[in-house]
Parts: C-alpha cells; structure tokens; sequence
C-alpha cells in the first residue's frame, strides 16, 4: 500500500487509449483502508508528437444517454445540495423530471454536493478534495436518455436515476508531447447516510490543508460580538463613529470588558482609513477594532486604474459573448482593465492583479498601516471582486504571471493577506495582540488554513444598519429564510475547517418581532460570531433587551438534523454540557407565511433514551410545554418563526427546567445550582446580570412544595404555578453574583 495524507491506501489505475487518437485517458482509484469512500483522479497522457490543448476534463461522470446515478428511489424522492460560492444562490432542492443545473449555476465553482434518497436515508456525497489549480464544476440533471428514447421508456428512465451527472474542470490546458495532465482528486461516498460522510468529509479538508487546531487561529474568549459602524451611502463622521461608542460603554447590556458585552466595533473601509485618531479614542473606550477592506478592486475613476491600468488583471477585448470591444482603455489595444460590478452597490469596480509587484506592495503597506498604525484587531477582507471576477468561466482574463490559473491567482491573493499579517505580528512581538483575519464572500477551499473566520453567505440586504428594513422580503433570495436555511449546511464546518462569521443581524424596529427572534435564534445557534448592524443609539429597548439574551456566543454550532431531507431545515438541536449535567437546546423555524406544524422524534436531537422522559420549556415564550419521552409534536407555530425548545431528564427532585436570561437556559449564566437532598432546599448561583432582572424556572415534582425562599445579591419576586416554580430576581447589580435558596416540604413518602 501507499500512504499520503488520508492514511494508507491501494492505487487501481484504469487506462483507455482510443485508436488513432493519441491520447491516453488514465482513471486513478485510491481505496483508503480506514476511509470508507474513494479518491479519484484522472491523468491525460499525450502520445502524439505535438502539443495537445485541453478545452475540459471530466473527472467522473455519466451522461444523460448512457446510464443513471441509481439510488433505490425515484428522483422525485431526492434532495440535492450542491456546495457554490456565496456569490450564488447555490442549490437545495427536491428534483424533479426534467431538472438540469441551469447554466447560471454551473457558470459558478461547484465544490462539493449530496444526492439524497427521503425515503431510504442512503446518500451520495460527492466533491472536490484538492482545489490546486482548476475551479471545480457539477453538472446534474434528470433528462432522461436525452430524448433518445421513446416518451415511456425516457420516462423510466428519469424516474430510476440521476443523469447527466459529472464533476469536472474547465481547464484550457497545453499539454506537450510525452506530458500527463492531471485533474483535481474527487471524493466519493455512498456508504451510508449524508451527515456521516460529509462530516468524514470535511474532516478531510481540513487534513489535506494542514489544520489541527482551529481555535489557536481565533480570538480566544467565547464571546466573539462586534457592532458595525457603517452607512450605506458615505462614510461616518469622527463625531459620529464616537457617539455610537459612547453609546456602547454606557449601555448596561452591551458594555465592554464585562460578560456578554460588546468587545468590537468594526468600521467601513472609508471610516477606518480615513479617521485613524478616532480609532485609537474608540480603542481606550475598551473596543477591539476591526475594518472591512476591498483590497482586490477599485473605482474604474481611481488615480491608480487611470495612470497604471497595468496594475489590473486584464480582459482581452474579443472575451464576452465573442463581441469585440471598443479599442479604449489599453496600452496595445488588446485588453483592458477587467471589471465587476459589486452585487451589494452594482458599483463597477476594476480588479487589482495580485500577480504585480507593485499591487502586492500597495496590499502590504495597507495591512501594514491597519495594523501598525491603526491597532486594528480584526481585518475582514472582502473578496467579492475575486470571487465574482475569477470563477466566470466566460471571462476571458489574462495577469502579470501567466504562470497562474485563475485558482493560484486566487489563493496567491488569500496567503498574501495571511503572510502580511503575520509579518507585522512578528514586527510588533511583543506588544501586539492576535489580529484575526475574517473572509467575505471567499471562495472557501483556496482560503482554508488562510483565514480564521468565514462568513459562508452574503450579508442580507437590509445590511447596513440604516436602511429601512420594514420592505424586506422574507422569502428573498438574500433574505431570512433562503439565508438561514443556506447557512444550515455549512454549520459541519464550524471550528473544523474554521470559526464562522454569522454576518450582520438587524433585529430592530420595524422589522417584525418575529423575524427577528427567528434570526437570532439562528445567529445564536450558528456558533459563529456575530456582527450587530443596527444603531445602538435608536435601537428600542425592547429589542435590545431581546439581542441581548444570545451574549455571551458560546462558539458551538447546531446541528440541523432534516437538512438533507427538507431544502428549509426546520429543526436544529445543539447539546448544552456542564459539569453539573447535560441537555438538549432545538430550534425549530417555521418559514412559511401560515401556520405550521412540527413533528420530530427525540433521539434525532441526539437525545439520550430515558425512562424518566424529559421536561421541555420554550424560550422564547417563557413557557413550561410539558413533559415528552419519544416525540415532540408541535402544533400551529406562527408564520415567520421561531421556537427555542430546552429538553432536560426529569429528576424526582426540584430541579432547573430553564431561565429566560441566556439562550442556553443554564449553561453561560448559571455558575451553579443543584439539590441538597439534606436541608431539602434548591440552591443556585447565578453570573452577574446585566439585565435589571432574570427568571429561574424550576420543575417541582408532584410530592415536593416551597415553602420558603432567600436570595442575596438581588430582591426577588416568585410565582408558583403547578409544577413550575418561577424565581425572578429583580434590582441586581452588575458585579454582583446573585444566589438563591429555595425550601421544599416534601409532601408524600417521608417527613422532612
């Protein structure tokens, strides 16, 4: 056997020469003995004593007339996700006779996907495991045999199997006489259910780039929440940037330096750049400041575009749609500077070539000046140009190092930003604090092991803070329930590949309170940080006080347990651990606009069995449900919502069910809390609170009653309604820990 990366293994190479071609096509099978899926490459020899030019090469695949991916089910039966860059949509659907990726989607890099039977719960990932110098593309469909057929029997056909289905490159490749050309290596995975094989997956990814410890790279408190500074439209005054962070410090749920406070702010570039003195004063506040840049565009108007069009990655005139271009802008009449428009302004904007000396030196000099100069903290680096610029197969593009692909040219441009940063931190040593790296909009395998926050989707389009988000559509393409059902399948990567970066969260008036507890609950459960977009100095207490409850992050993400069965995954579970005990969190989202229902069994929570069953307590509500032991069935859940259910085992003593101060209900506010079976009495310590008051609830079993209650710390109110005993506290301080007694007379079975 071999051995690399993955482990040990046995190669089987397949070889095919075609008569009179020249060409031999070369199919590489490594079979891992620990692995349960295989590694597959293609290798393209060139036996004719001349070049060859490879227009594409396809790495598995199986056409629409030659046979089908067969998984037991009719095609109707199967959800497909394929894995796209957050510039596109992506894909996440049942399919359906007929389906075929349209030509938008596969325009775009298609890394990794599943093709998953509802019915029988086996599964078909599939994907790229090295990205080092093609972009990856899938191609899926359910055509039939292509209309070869007669309607019957093509009908039979798209009913048994999957077909087109390839991955493949489109390469352009010079291959010399005597030469092999090799593809990317391609995972593949059929031995059971979905969750298992990407989790093996992805754990891959993160082998094959080197990564062993994800959270070394990040900021290490728990509490990861920034607020963004920033308008839409212009950059922010001084007196601006400083009022809001004056309204920060003083406000008594989001103070710095205290627990579940605010630790950042992060600025707009033009904010940043252009006000390093304000900076600095917001850093003594107790901020740690972060900007996000566009290092890789700039305005076609710029002095840089205009005097040094060089400087740009080119796009040679006769590029798109084959239509030639007007002779402008070019020194030798042939290109011009290469162009996108920005899907969050559709400002159009020229790309930078990171390939130029000149250009790596401006990038360098402005880290540099960020970091150095500013104390910045945090750099969160827009990719959008690259990602929109570089992965559009019809872009006919050229650079300053033709030695590149448009894929090196990508990753040169991530290890540039991560090899500066670390420049400068070896600079400063010691003075100079972590600085973390975050990527927006960042094709995701050219950046692993390059930055240590992801943000997997597009900001939605009420980003910004200061726009009007009464308009939003819910069921936008970028909006609530498309974003966080999309969010949903990269939650596996969270802490394996990197930490992830929620995005921005508006929960403010007049967007509806329940949208915003659906996007809270999802920030909260994503286990990504999260960037607060609203106004601090016109957010409504309310609302404050309900943003509030999801600080401090804990850094664990959900896992939605229907995502391959349901394109909008309604269920999300994350278990909670203590010392003391472990439970059971699961967010269930209705994204329609009618009433729902919701059924799901226990253990797909993960939920251990129990002959005691368990207690559940929606959040959200402040409301004890009951007792459940195998399913939960929930009925009429409100239109564009979400429920935050808690499960505990039942004890046959008064026990915590839940508090309404934390979303975990126990795990970051509770410092302690148990039974002293010998003064029959419950005690509990609570966190200091930022909220002026927070509630206990406690499950009393059917023999026990209180009978008295003592607290020191805060004055307290109570509320006892069978079997739940309410514990609210009231008037606390801020620095103070809060502990309760609670006496119980046991009612039956013994004296007290």
């Amino acid at each position: 056997p071999k051995t690399d990366v993955f482990g040990d293994y046995h190669q089987l190479r397949f070889s095919h020469e075609a008569t009179g071609k020249g060409v031999r096509i070369n199919t590489y099978l490594n079979c891992y003995s620990a692995h349960p899926a295989i590694h597959l490459k293609v290798g393209v020899e060139n036996l004719k004593p001349e070049p060859l030019q490879l227009d594409s090469v396809t790495v598995l695949g199986v056409s629409a007339n030659r046979g089908a991916v067969l998984s037991g089910a009719a095609p109707s039966d199967c959800h497909l996700f394929i894995n796209m860059p957050p510039i596109s949509p992506g894909v996440s659907k049942r399919l359906y006779d007929g389906f075929l990726l349209s030509e938008t989607d596969a325009m775009h890099p298609s890394h990794d996907g599943v093709i998953h039977d509802t019915q029988s719960g086996k599964a078909l990932v599939f994907g790229f495991l090295t990205t080092e110098k093609w972009w990856p593309r899938i191609q899926v469909g359910c055509q039939g045999n292509g209309g070869q057929r007669s309607k019957s029997n093509a009908k039979k056909a798209s009913g048994s199997g999957v077909n087109p289905w390839a991955l493949y490159h489109q390469c352009g490749q010079h291959c010399d006489a005597g030469e092999e050309f090799f593809s990317e290596t391609v995972y593949i995975n059929f031995t059971g259910g979905a969750k298992a094989a990407y989790e093996h997956y992805t754990a891959l990814r993160g082998e094959k780039s080197g990564l062993t410890d994800v959270q070394s790279t990040t900021p290490p408190d728990d509490s990861f929440a920034a607020w963004s500074f920033s308008d839409a439209s212009e950059p922010l005054d001084p007196d601006a940037l400083l009022t809001q962070a004056d309204a920060l410090v003083e406000h008594p749920l989001f103070q710095p330096n205290s627990p579940g406070g605010i630790g950042y702010i992060q600025l707009d570039t033009a904010s940043g750049l252009q006000n390093p003195e304000t900076v600095n004063q917001i850093q003594a506040k107790g901020f740690k400041t972060g900007v996000r840049i566009n290092p890789f565009a700039l305005p076609l108007d710029s002095e840089l575009v205009q005097n040094h069009p060089d400087y740009c990655i080119q796009e040679r005139i006769e590029a798109r749609g084959g239509k030639r271009h007007p002779r402008r802008r070019t020194a030798h009449n042939r290109s011009k500077p290469a162009t996108i428009h920005l899907p969050d302004t559709g400002k159009e904007v020229a790309l930078l070539d990171v390939s130029h000396p000149e250009i790596q030196s401006r990038i360098r000099e402005q880290i540099k000046h960020m970091v150095s100069d500013c104390g910045y903290s945090l750099i969160n680096v827009d990719f959008t140009a690259y990602t929109t610029g570089l992965t559009n197969a019809s872009h006919n593009l050229k650079w300053h190092d033709d030695s590149l692909t448009a894929v090196q040219l990508y990753r040169l441009a991530a290890e540039l930003l991560r090899d500066t940063i670390n420049e400068v931190r070896l600079e400063n040593v010691p003075t100079k604090e972590n600085v973390v790296l975050a990527g927006y909009n960042a094709v995701s395998d050219l950046c692993i092991g390059s930055i240590a926050l992801n943000t997997p989707l597009l900001n939605p389009p009420f980003a910004g803070g200061t726009q009007n988000r009464a308009s939003d559509q819910w069921h936008h393409q970028r909006g609530t329930k498309h974003r966080l059902s999309r969010y949903a399948a990269y939650l596996r990567e969270h802490k394996v590949l990197w930490n992830h970066f929620f995005g921005e969260l508006a929960v403010d008036e007049p967007r509806p309170i329940n949208e915003a507890i659906a996007e809270m609950t999802a920030a909260a459960l994503s286990g990504g940080a999260v960037l607060c977009a609203d106004s601090i100095t016109t957010l409504t207490p309310l609302r404050a006080a309900y943003l509030a409850k999801i600080f401090p992050l804990i850094n664990e993400a959900a896992t939605p347990v229907d995502i391959y069965d349901d394109p909008f995954p309604k269920v999300w579970s994350l278990p909670i651990s203590t010392p003391r005990e472990t439970w059971h969190l699961a967010a269930i989202f209705n994204w329609n606009d009618r009433e729902d229902d919701v059924y799901f069994q226990l253990d797909a929570l993960g939920v251990p069995e129990s002959s005691n069953g368990f207690l559940v307590h929606d959040f959200w509500m402040r409301q004890y449900l009951g007792k459940v032991s195998q399913g939960v069935n929930l009925l009429n859940i409100p239109p564009r919502s979400a429920k935050l259910l808690c499960f505990r085992e039942e004890q046959d003593v008064p026990q915590l069910l839940a508090t309404d101060i934390h979303y975990t209900q126990g795990g970051a506010e509770i410092l302690s809390a148990g039974w002293d079976s010998h003064s029959q009495t419950y005690l509990l310590v609570c966190k200091p609170l930022r909220q002026a008051e927070g509630t206990c609830f406690i499950h009393v079993p059917e023999d026990y009653l209180p009978i008295s209650v003592a607290t020191y710390g805060s004055n307290y109110e109570y509320n006892w309604e069978k079997p739940i005993y309410q514990l609210k506290f009231t008037e606390t301080q801020p620095d103070q820990l809060v502990h309760a007694s609670i006496h119980f007379a046991k009612t039956s079975g013994g004296t007290v």
